[in-house]
């Protein structure tokens, strides 16, 4: 749970989000990946 709140884990996340941007990614899968992202997290 704290690496959920660690300023380095925001910005990984951040980052990730951008990837997808800019990959062009749709929002459904977006939203699998960020899932399993925080389920894995």
């Amino acid at each position: 749970a704290r690496l959920k709140t660690d300023p380095a884990f925001q910005r990984l996340k951040v980052a990730r989000l951008e990837a997808f941007n800019i990959m062009g990614v749709d929002s459904l899968k977006l939203e699998q990946e960020s899932s399993y992202f925080t389920m894995r997290g």
